[in-house]
């Protein structure tokens, strides 16, 4: 009971930050400063609930926190360089642009790509060095899980119907 408590909780104060931050920011978007507050709230509730899935004492769960956080950072900036690269990349096609300026882009995507997938590797290594093979195994489950369950809030919060819906798909999709 108390786990279901805590979970409705959480799922609620999530629901109401991202409804808050969508209403009280023009059209709709979130400034650059409410969307860090929202991601630091967030990633305080992940090591909230990893910390009780996987049953970490106080020590492991602090010394995770702390190797996740290095991990966190770099893949938001990478994220950031993908969303900015694809903005681009759609821009390209919608101005029909040559080959010439197309291409350098979409070598630019495949780099980010090949960045995050290896720091998804290398996060994967380092905790190793703070959790044994079994609360390794719940990392993983639970990272997976986590990170769908937040793309389900946001597209509710935002009322997108599908991952990252901001305008119709194009023809032939």
């Amino acid at each position: 009971m108390k786990k279901l408590t805590i979970y409705i909780l959480a799922v609620a104060f999530l629901l109401a930050v991202f409804a808050s931050s969508v209403i009280s920011s023009p059209r709709g978007r979130i400034d650059r400063e409410k969307r860090e507050e929202v991601y630091e709230k967030i990633r305080m509730l992940r090591m909230l609930r990893m910390a009780e899935y996987m049953d970490l004492d106080t020590e492991t769960a602090l010394r995770l926190s702390e190797e996740l956080k290095k991990y966190d950072d770099r893949q938001k900036e990478l994220m950031k360089e993908g969303r900015e690269l694809l903005s681009n990349l759609k821009d390209a096609v919608e101005k029909n642009a040559p080959e010439s300026e197309i291409s350098p882009i979409i070598a630019k995507i495949k780099v980010n790509m090949d960045k995050q997938h290896s720091l998804r590797k290398e996060k994967l290594e380092s905790v190793k060095n703070v959790l044994n093979v079994q609360q390794q195994a719940k990392f993983i489950l639970f990272e997976v899980q986590f990170k769908k369950r937040m793309t389900e809030l946001a597209r509710k919060a935002f009322g997108r119907k599908r991952s990252g819906a901001r305008e119709p798909r194009p023809e032939g999709f």
